[in-house]
Order: structure tokens, then sequence, then C-alpha cells
């Protein structure tokens, strides 16, 4: 039986935490961009390719970031990418003209 230490516990629960606050904010707005696609008369099915194009994204730039991960390490990665999320967040009710 393996004994986890507090550290590891710890850094792990940071790491859920950090995936889950993520992940809400993408449940969040993908049906606001749903919203605002409907209003503007466009189709569900390019929703759907959007959603769809968000996704394939994630999945194939997910090999890229091994590199950057060795470079910065876990921490700096987190929080540029925390940070950069927040960021588009606060910023996206002011992207449309």
């Amino acid at each position: 039986m393996t004994y986890f230490s507090d550290y590891s516990k710890k850094r792990f629960a940071i790491l859920v935490l950090i995936v889950s606050i993520s992940g809400f904010s993408q449940g969040m707005l993908l049906p606001l961009i749903s919203i605002i696609f409907e209003r503007d008369g466009v189709s569900s099915a390019l929703h759907g390719l959007n959603a769809t194009g968000l996704y394939i994204g994630t999945l194939l730039i997910s090999p890229f970031f091994e590199q950057p991960l060795r470079k910065w390490g876990y921490k700096t990665i987190i929080l540029i990418g925390g940070a950069l999320s927040s960021l588009h967040c606060l910023h996206f009710p002011y992207g449309r003209v």
C-alpha cells in the first residue's frame, strides 16, 4: 500500500481545482456563444463545428506542451494559462462590435 505525503495530496487537490475551474469557465462560455450565434442568425451546425474545433484544437496542441513544461515547470504554465483564461473571460463581453 502506498502512502502519499501531504504535499502530494495538496498538489493533486490544486491541480483538480484548476481543471475544475477551467472546465466551468468553458462550460459557461459555450452556451453564451451559442446564444450569440443564434441571435446573429448563425446556423446550429456552425456552432457545432466551433465547439468541435475547440476540442480538436486542444487534442492537437497537447503533444507540444511537453517541452515548455520541462523548461518552465507546471506552476509557471498553470499561472500563465490561468492569467490568459481570466483575461479572455473578462474581455469576452467587450469583444463584440
